[in-house]
């Protein structure tokens, strides 16, 4: 019988869950050593890149602005969906391991590749909410802190409204559907 280190079988105090992580980590580590390993390998693309080039290597937000190559961006842009990608079959897989289930190679890459857009889609919409509130904050003539908040709590409430037409009219309108999103 499998060790089942999740769902605990009654609610934790913190000192607990704290445990519970750690139980979890020490038996998932190197089974997930593999992913972890690619995808800093491949988090590193654009710097081999420069390496086999002879470009400086310098940090990526410096070199963005440098460069004009379309192959130095072509690898950035593979290298964070391929991270993305492995790291959901990381997380995936301790997440098997952890409830007692066998680890499947090929069924952790394909979920963690489908919900790639999901997890992208989630942190840009962040990104978003935050730079569109600071934006506003800087270009305001008188108080920054109540304009910018003000754009993000508009923001918020255009989200809110939307979702709730999506509710309303249902899954006939639904651009979302087709996206495995993390739960």
């Amino acid at each position: 019988m499998p060790n089942i280190l999740y769902p605990p079988p009654r609610p934790q105090s913190v000192g607990e869950i704290l445990d519970s992580a750690f139980r979890i980590f020490s038996a998932t580590l190197l089974k997930c050593l593999p992913y972890s390993f690619l995808g800093v390998m491949v988090g590193h693309l654009t710097t081999f890149y420069d390496l086999a080039t002879g470009h400086p290597v310098v940090p990526t937000t410096l070199r963005a602005r440098q460069t004009h190559d379309p192959l130095w961006w072509i690898l950035l842009i593979v290298a964070t969906f391929a991270v993305t990608t492995l790291t959901n079959a990381v997380l995936l897989r301790q997440y098997a391991l952890a409830t007692g289930h066998p680890a499947a190679t090929g069924t952790e890459l394909s979920t963690g590749a489908r919900r790639v857009a999901g997890v992208l889609l989630i942190a840009i919409l962040c990104l978003s909410y935050y730079c569109g509130g600071y934006v506003a904050g800087r270009m305001s003539r008188f108080d920054g802190a109540r304009q910018g908040l003000g754009t993000w709590i508009v923001g918020l409430v255009m989200t809110l409204l939307a979702a709730g037409a999506g509710a309303i009219f249902g899954s006939q309108y639904n651009v979302t559907s087709k996206l495995d999103l993390p739960r």
